[in-house]
């Protein structure tokens, strides 16, 4: 644990900047802390205390975030549990022992992973637009259906992005969101509000294995962590009223606009 020493313009730049990266994330449902790690680095902040810093970030406004998607019934919670408990136990590993893992590599799959897929949800929802197909919804439980082997996939998806995002210091939303929407074939407008959920146990994980290395810092969480809510919150009672196939063009466009920033992170890392 440390408390920050850097320039106060420089704290004003990241109190302004995590209110619209929540604004943007709870729309989508994602922290979007692979914006704010990079931004944070960026800053002057060490990598490692920007890292578990944003853990608990990202759990404070996915929880903000989660109140109008849990009121707006736009959360399946079989999802939550099968993909929730193998990332929590993925994420606590990850942040534990990230000094093991090659970050910088890490990044760079991730950015082409986010880059690729970004584009095929882009123009999937253009298509869809364009031919005015819709989803079909999927609002509960009840609806979503997932037995045996599909049930181990998933699971084993969700700890695989859990070590991942553990060990670099983000929850890595926007591949569960890929995960979700590309994989399981949820509706989009699900996907946000269930993933914000996953993202509260999620960082919880990571967030407890920075802690036991001392890599946080609270004056940082608390400045960071008020706006953050406070976005998320208002991003995500807009995403309820957001048009599925516009709304999945919108999540496309965010993870491409996100594939930057991860590609900066790393070869700033490698």
């Amino acid at each position: 644990m440390t408390y920050i020493g850097i320039e106060d313009w420089r704290l004003i730049i990241l109190f302004v900047a995590s209110l619209f990266v929540g604004i943007l994330g709870g729309c989508v449902g994602m922290a979007l802390g692979v914006i704010r790690v990079p931004l944070m680095t960026l800053l002057g902040i060490d990598p490692l205390l920007a890292a578990g810093s944003n853990l608990m970030v990202s759990l404070m406004g996915s929880t903000a975030g989660s109140w109008p998607a849990f009121r707006q019934k736009r959360i399946i919670w079989t999802v939550v549990l099968i993909i929730g408990i193998p990332s929590i136990i993925g994420s606590f590993l990850g942040a534990f022992y990230a000094n093991l893992f090659p970050h910088g590599y890490l990044l760079f799959l991730i950015g082409i992973i986010l880059s690729l897929s970004s584009i095929s949800m882009i123009f999937a929802a253009v298509k869809s637009i364009n031919s005015k197909k819709q989803y079909q919804e999927v609002s509960g439980d009840k609806e979503f259906q997932s037995k045996g082997l599909v049930r181990i996939r998933e699971g084993l998806l969700g700890f695989i992005i859990g070590v991942l995002g553990g060990a670099i210091g983000v929850v890595l939303g926007p591949l569960r969101m890929l995960a979700l929407v590309n994989f399981l074939k949820m509706s989009p407008r699900m996907a946000v509000g269930t993933n914000l959920v996953l993202t509260i146990f999620v960082s919880f994980a990571g967030f407890v294995g920075h802690f036991l290395n001392g890599n946080y810092d609270p004056v940082l969480i608390m400045l960071i962590g008020f706006t953050t809510m406070i976005g998320m919150y208002i991003g995500s009672r807009v995403s309820g009223s957001i048009d599925t196939v516009k709304l999945k063009l919108t999540i496309g466009l965010v993870l491409l606009f996100v594939s930057p920033f991860v590609f900066y992170d790393a070869i700033r890392t490698i």
